[in-house]
């Protein structure tokens, strides 16, 4: 499999993720977002050994970075209610700043650590996506949360077709270098959680 088939296959499967959790009831998310945080911290631990000893201060803030990350998705399954909003509200924050983190990364002049940034972008910005629907999915005692669900959901249901007819036309388009590839597949990311967000 080429690498351009291997990066369509992955998002793809993304949102496709996505749009199974969407189905999940509160209890089911609850479980959900304990197994991901189990894989966004293999994923940190992973990623911090694959930069290894790099010693640019980009790659150094990076790795500080995916520690506090790495910490904050180790921490136990929470019991109560407000434990779990804060976990995931802490969780969400540490994302960001990794993200960040990442872009500097991606605007290397090294190959592998502005490979290795984009890679990290990409993972990042699905999981994002997942604990703010994860936000909404823990509201869901609430009758006006469960109106408000409903309508995200639609929401999210259109933006994520969109994101599939992107990919099937980036995949036709065979003409593309894979660099262009990704950054289309970026740019149409962005947009979906541009529009998810603005909420």
């Amino acid at each position: 499999m080429s690498d351009r088939e291997s990066t369509v296959n992955w998002w793809k499967q993304k949102t496709e993720e996505l749009r199974l959790q969407l189905h999940l009831g509160k209890k089911e998310a609850e479980e959900k977002f304990e197994e991901e945080k189990k894989r966004i911290e293999h994923w940190a631990e992973t990623t911090r050994e694959e930069i290894g000893d790099l010693s640019s201060g980009k790659a150094k803030a990076f790795k500080a970075k995916l520690d506090t990350l790495r910490l904050q998705a180790a921490l136990g399954k929470a019991e109560s209610k407000s434990a779990v909003e804060e976990q995931e509200k802490k969780l969400k924050l540490a994302l960001e700043d990794a993200q960040k983190e990442a872009q500097h990364l991606a605007e290397d002049s090294s190959e592998k650590i502005a490979t290795v940034g984009r890679n990290a972008q990409d993972k990042m910005g699905i999981w994002q996506t997942q604990m703010d629907i994860f936000r909404l999915q823990l509201q869901l005692g609430k009758k006006e949360a469960e109106v408000e669900w409903e309508t995200k959901k639609k929401q999210i249901r259109e933006k994520l077709n969109e994101m599939d007819h992107s990919i099937e036309q980036m995949k036709k388009d065979g003409s593309e270098s894979l660099d262009n590839f990704k950054s289309e597949i970026s740019k149409s990311w962005k947009h979906f959680k541009s529009a998810f967000s603005k909420d």
